[in-house]
Order: structure tokens, then C-alpha cells, then sequence
């Protein structure tokens, strides 16, 4: 097996004057999603930016602050374009699809189309994850942010 790769969303909630990627999304998802994934001891945490920022960021990377559209607002022939954008950065930070074990702290919109399982899923899709969100049956914002407090 590879390394354990913890991946992040971006949030609507971001601090303008931010210096890294780390310091730049301000809302309660990142935040504990972020406490979490180091109190698990993640030696490796990844952020999936929104539409407009397709990218993947490691947590030092220089923060450019921007205003973007939801997901979920998007076509599905939108999205697919975007979860292509994001498998080919997330291999192009050194992340191994087929051995490296993703544990997403997201919603079902940043894995849409990026697990091999998965209906439609990309060519290269990820083969090895984690979907505490799903396993724990989590179901609104209130639970999932319990479940990143306090687990």
C-alpha cells in the first residue's frame, strides 16, 4: 500500500488577507475537517478547491483569495470536467491512484466521478479510499461536524 492522503474542501468562507492554503478557508468544514485530519497524525493532507479553483493545494501553498460558484449548481457534464481537472492534479502532486489510500473530509460533490467504484468513474479513478462521512452515516452539516470534533 502507499501513503494516506486526507483531502479537504475548499469553503464559501475565506480570510482575504491569508498567506497559504492552510490559513485561507475560514468556515467550519475546513477548519475541523483540518483539526481532525492531524489529530489522526495525517502526514499527508491535500485541499480540493470549488469551480473556479480546480486545483489541489498542499496546506503551504501560497493562498489566492477568489469568490466561486457551488458545485452542486453545476451540469454534470461540468462536473465531469471538473473531477478530470482534479485527478490530473492530484497525480500531478505525487498522489498514486491505483496505491495511495484517500480518506475525503468532503461532500460526495469533490469525490463525484474520482472513485473507481463509482458509476462513471474516470479512467484512473481512485482505488483505495475512505468515506468517514458515508461509513458513520453521517447526514447533515450539524453530525459531520460533531463526528470531526470530537472523533
Amino acid at each position: 500500500m502507499g501513503k494516506t492522503i486526507y483531502i479537504l474542501s475548499c469553503t464559501s468562507t475565506k480570510d482575504k488577507d491569508a498567506k497559504t492554503v492552510e490559513t485561507l478557508y475560514t468556515g467550519p468544514m475546513f477548519v475541523k475537517g483540518l483539526a481532525y485530519a492531524k489529530r489522526h497524525h495525517a502526514k499527508h493532507i491535500l485541499v480540493i478547491g470549488g469551480v473556479c479553483k480546480s486545483e489541489v493545494y498542499e496546506l503551504s501553498d501560497p493562498a489566492t483569495y477568489y469568490e466561486g460558484l457551488l458545485i452542486d449548481k453545476l451540469p454534470k457534464a461540468d462536473r465531469l470536467k471538473l473531477a478530470k481537472k482534479r485527478l490530473d492534479n492530484l497525480k500531478a502532486k505525487g498522489c498514486d491512484t491505483e496505491n495511495d489510500t484517500f480518506i475525503f473530509l468532503t461532500g460526495k460533490n469533490h469525490y463525484e466521478f474520482l472513485l473507481s467504484d463509482q458509476p462513471n468513474a474516470l479512467s484512473g479513478a481512485i482505488k483505495h479510499y475512505e468515506l468517514p462521512f458515508i461509513e458513520n452515516e453521517l447526514e447533515g452539516i450539524g453530525y459531520i461536524l460533531n463526528f470531526l470534533e470530537n472523533k
